[in-house]
């Protein structure tokens, strides 16, 4: 209602693994859903660019008079085009990523890619190489830690020695953990 009415509402705000709730006037862009959770990407004129909120974190919503003018220059899918998910990230560039699929999660990746940009590059019997061009942002990250050993970060360097990190990250806690 306030991204037709061109109102700016305030919301209050509780991030996951904070005690204090945020109070914050935004100027409402879009609603996006992934991976079962709403999504509402907003100018609080704090950041360079929109910041997300996920609706179910957001503790009340009160409207106001207060105008805004949507920018005509913003297009949500040109936003979030470079993105794997909701996070797009500041820090992060797109760039190629060329990842490495074992079976039967090549198959999945056919039917379902990771990405809009996904290409298959490369088939065995073995694996079958995927070059996606995206920002590689936490919940990128993530997904590829869910498929576990069925897939593989091959390019940039970079990118696999951080998951690499990762990955050992999750060994240490398998083999110190303690009762």
């Amino acid at each position: 209602h306030a991204m037709k009415q061109g109102k700016k509402p305030w919301i209050e705000y509780l991030k996951f693994g904070k005690q204090e709730v945020r109070q914050i006037m935004v100027e409402p862009y879009a609603v996006k859903v992934f991976k079962q959770r709403w999504y509402l990407l907003a100018n609080d004129n704090k950041w360079e660019m929109p910041a997300v909120y996920a609706l179910d974190r957001i503790v009340s919503l009160e409207e106001t008079n207060e105008d805004f003018v949507f920018p005509t220059d913003f297009d949500a899918e040109t936003f979030f085009k470079d993105c794997y998910g909701v996070l797009c990230g500041t820090n992060d560039k797109a760039q190629k990523i060329v990842l490495r699929a074992y079976p039967p999660y090549v198959n999945y990746l056919r039917t379902l890619p990771l990405h809009a940009s996904q290409k298959e590059l490369n088939s065995t019997s073995e694996y079958t190489d995927f070059e996606l061009y995206l920002r590689p942002t936490f919940d990128f990250r993530q997904e590829l830690l869910c498929q576990g050993d069925e897939v593989e970060v091959l390019e940039p360097k970079a990118f696999r020695e951080e998951m690499k990190q990762m990955a050992q990250k999750i060994v240490n806690r398998y083999t110190n953990h303690k009762k």
